[in-house]
């Protein structure tokens, strides 16, 4: 009675599993990269997937099935003031205290937010911070349009200059198990 050599086989059948998924990958066509931009994705998109605009503002957040039908009855609780901007600096620079130098607020786009079927009109903006060391963090946020509050934070960077830590590095070395000695 012969013996296998069950290494062979074993690399055999991988071998010729990696062939066979090979040759199926190659009798596909290749799949077209495209990333649509946000004109193509508003043209191409289905009736459901398309932008909803109120008065000038993309509508984001949670719209429910009555509100995508019928945009009509989608209302916002405040309306815009010019002052927001201004309102949200003071707050920053009075929350920032001493440690931040400057400020730069930049304005990407007006919108609803829906929030448990309520609509409230909101910028979406970046925030740059720049504190005495000259390190910046920036953020996005969306801005109450009427008291110029920041009502949700994202994207958030954390404030680190290059090459600065203020702690040792620890090796594995360093660590001793606990005992009760």
């Amino acid at each position: 009675m012969k013996k296998f050599n069950w290494p062979a086989v074993i690399a055999i059948a991988f071998i010729l599993g990696a062939l066979a998924l090979y040759m199926r990958s190659m009798s596909k066509p290749p799949k077209e990269k495209y990333t649509p931009s946000r004109t193509n994705v508003e043209n191409e998109a289905s009736p459901e997937k398309q932008e909803i605009k109120v008065d000038g503002r993309t509508v984001i957040g949670a719209i429910s099935t009555e509100q995508k039908k019928r945009p009509e009855t989608i209302k916002a609780s405040n309306k815009p003031s010019p002052l927001w901007e201004k309102e949200l600096l003071q707050t920053i620079t009075k929350n920032g205290g001493e440690t931040i130098q400057n400020v730069s607020i930049k304005k990407v786009d007006s919108v609803i937010w829906m929030k448990n079927s309520a609509g409230i009109n909101a910028e979406s903006v970046i925030i740059t911070l720049k504190n005495q060391e000259g390190a910046e963090s920036t953020f996005r946020a969306l801005v109450d349009s009427a008291t110029g509050r920041i009502l949700e934070t994202w994207d958030r960077t954390i404030f680190e200059p290059v090459g600065h830590r203020d702690h040792h590095e620890h090796s594995i070395m360093d660590y001793r198990p606990l005992t009760n000695d």
